[in-house]
């Protein structure tokens, strides 16, 4: 159990590094638009939409103001007095992925940070950019391995702070776990990357446990600093049930001198009820591991592919369009005027919205393409090896692209509001040969930008497609 939430902890882990490497990659574009500061913090909220596992996106300068971020409360701040900050400024290495310990925030909640630093020719710190763990997301991954009412499951850092538990215990969030005798400490002593261990869990509690302690060091994203995992269960209540099964062990024993017949049913049966409730329990573990794979690869609120899926297909697409020697097409669409619908009818009706915005695009493309979530209200839909001439390509890719603006643009029935949205989108064909994803979502991004600029609800393709 702890290597299935191990395994989806750094799949989480790799999803925010690459949210923060695409932030860093992305500054030096908006600094040319220092004038229009808050498109930096509007794509900040954008990628926090598409990032379940993350609270708050941060982008401070070297010396710690928040320059831009997610959340609007917390522009001006400064943090050059935390830890992570100055754990940071110390060593700053810019392939590094930084583990904050344990910390309150701002905004009263309790978590850890992932930062990753730029720095300018001289090698000195130029931005940090931040991002702060939802404790909510983590306590959803822990609780789908608990198997029965007295298991519980707990996050702490390498440095012994506890960071949640659930379910919840008042006043253990903080808490130093590396005390004498302590199963944490006795884990950590150990040097084992998994432990299972009987015993106090702190002593200042007295509480006993049977505990599988797994260290979450991931190695692969260079990350600097560790969490540690824990599943336990009180020894009182996983022996009550075998206590039962002795006492319903005894009087078959007794029942065997009087009807051997009747002993044999009920052993029988005992055995087969044994094997269901086997059966069962792997059945909801196995269901559990394909809740957290859902949530891995696909976008909560829609269930379309989010980025990690989509690069993924995208990869896949880009070495057969080349091996094949046929063109394939990516479409950026971003919805226009969305950020009014839920300033003006509240974010309810702006999530059912990017519902039906979804069902439509999915209804607009052969099942051989694919939908995808990019971020907030901007959606990617790429089109599999069109044809092998460029014009012919460009010509069956702009024919989807007017049916789906064309689709898009119908009436919305939002809970009773009748609503009208558009979109403007940015057309690009790729596959003639290999070259870097990010440049070929790029290059559909600047031209989704030339639609909007020309009057949106239109679409701009390569050399005006």
């Amino acid at each position: 159990m702890v290597r299935v939430v191990n395994e989806n902890i750094i799949r989480q882990l790799e999803g925010v590094r690459n949210g923060l490497q695409s932030i860093l990659q992305d500054l030096d574009y908006f600094d040319d638009f220092k004038e229009h500061s808050s498109l930096l913090n509007l794509r900040l909220q954008a990628l926090y939409g598409a990032m379940p596992g993350v609270r708050t996106l941060n982008v401070l300068d070297a010396k710690g103001y928040v320059l831009a971020s997610n959340r609007e409360q917390l522009l001006g701040s400064n943090f050059s007095e935390r830890d992570y900050f100055s754990m940071v400024m110390q060593a700053p290495d810019t392939d590094v992925l930084y583990l904050s310990q344990p910390f309150e925030t701002v905004l009263d909640v309790y978590s850890m940070n992932l930062l990753q630093v730029s720095t300018n020719e001289q090698g000195e710190v130029d931005r940090i950019v931040s991002a702060t763990l939802d404790p909510d997301f983590f306590r959803v991954l822990l609780s789908s391995v608990r198997y029965d009412d007295d298991v519980w499951v707990a996050l702490a850092h390498i440095d012994g702070v506890m960071v949640l538990r659930f379910p919840a215990h008042p006043g253990l969030p903080g808490t130093d776990l590396l005390q004498p005798d302590s199963l944490f400490s006795r884990h950590i002593e150990s040097g084992a990357p998994t432990s299972f261990l009987k015993g106090e869990v702190i002593g200042s509690t007295g509480e006993q446990a049977w505990m599988a302690q797994h260290t979450i060091t991931a190695p692969e994203l260079q990350m600097r600093g560790a969490m540690v995992v824990a599943v336990a269960r009180n020894p009182q209540s996983a022996l009550k049930h075998w206590r039962q099964m002795a006492q319903t062990a005894t009087g078959i024993v007794t029942l065997i001198s009087l009807i051997a017949a009747v002993t044999l049913w009920r052993t029988q049966r005992s055995r087969e009820q044994a094997e269901e409730a086997l059966a069962h329990e792997e059945s909801l573990r196995r269901q559990a591991e394909d809740e957290i794979r859902q949530m891995a690869f696909h976008d909560h609120l829609t269930q379309l592919p989010n980025r990690r899926l989509l690069f993924d297909r995208m990869n896949q697409l880009l070495s057969a369009s080349v091996r094949h020697g046929r063109y394939s097409a990516l479409l950026f669409l971003d919805l226009d005027g969305f950020k009014g619908l839920n300033d003006g009818y509240g974010h309810d009706r702006g999530n059912r919205l990017l519902r039906e915005v979804a069902k439509r695009l999915q209804d607009s493309i052969r099942q051989e393409d694919t939908v995808a979530r990019w971020a907030g209200d901007e959606f990617i839909v790429m089109l599999s090896e069109l044809s092998s001439d460029a014009e012919e390509a460009k010509r069956r890719a702009s024919a989807v692209a007017e049916k789906i603006l064309a689709g898009l643009a119908q009436d919305y029935d939002l809970d009773g509001l009748t609503y009208r949205c558009t979109a403007s989108l940015g057309m690009t064909l790729f596959g003639r040969g290999k070259e870097p994803l990010d440049d070929i979502i790029k290059r559909a991004d600047h031209l989704m930008y030339q639609a909007k600029a020309s009057g949106r609800n239109t679409f701009r393709g390569d050399h005006s497609a």
